[in-house]
């Protein structure tokens, strides 16, 4: 996505010699383990981060069915914990959320919302209502850090793309979970970041992306 590529066409390739990859070469976990962590067709190191996220992934699967079953809000749980590890993995990368994935989040959301209205009664429950108000309180919190960096430090400490995710989220988490949820993740931001400095993997002036810590 950052690269402005396909995921779609062309179909998946080695990043080091370009070679198209089969059915057997894309098992998740499997193939990695097979292959020993290399390419089948030039030998090249597959990076252990393929492992990490299809793991991450089987896990977080396993606990949505494990917490709610083989039911809708399983469904939901799985498209927003997959939300979550793409934006977290290239916000590590780059610093950056593509816009495509909070929006793509917040329409599912909202389409989650709507079936709840209407197969679920939630409406009588106003737990739609509660959906939006946690998307607002999300963005509004966001934007407030963003002000508040800007007058303190005169520059950008947050982006865009936080507070896109952060209205995504709202929409999932509703109301009082998106309270909880931004006060965990500047408690861990804060902690993580001054373990860094002390440790000298990072000075006081860098910069570190926030969507990791609001997506965990």
């Amino acid at each position: 996505l950052p690269s402005k590529k396909s995921i779609v066409f062309p179909s998946s390739c080695c990043v080091h010699c370009d070679h198209k990859l089969s059915f057997f070469d894309l098992i998740p976990l499997l193939s990695f383990l097979f292959l020993k962590g290399k390419c089948r067709y030039c030998s090249q190191t597959i990076g252990l981060r393929y492992f990490l996220v299809e793991l991450l992934t089987g896990m977080f699967f396993l606990l949505a069915y494990y917490l709610y079953g083989f039911d809708f809000d399983f469904f939901k749980a799985i498209v927003f914990v997959c939300l979550l590890i793409v934006i977290s993995f290239i916000d590590l990368d780059l610093m950056i959320i593509p816009d495509e994935l909070p929006v793509v989040g917040i329409l599912l959301a909202m389409c989650f919302s709507v079936y709840d209205i209407f197969y679920n009664g939630a409406l009588l429950k106003s737990t739609v209502v509660d959906a939006f108000v946690g998307g607002g309180m999300g963005a509004g919190i966001m934007l407030l850090m963003f002000l508040v960096g800007w007058l303190v430090y005169r520059q950008e400490t947050l982006g865009g793309g936080d507070v896109k995710m952060m209205f995504m989220v709202g929409l999932f988490l509703g109301a009082k979970s998106i309270v909880i949820a931004v006060m965990v993740s500047i408690l861990l931001g804060g902690i993580i970041g001054g373990l860094l400095v002390v440790f000298k993997i990072k000075s006081r002036k860098d910069f570190m992306p926030f969507g990791p810590f609001l997506a965990l």
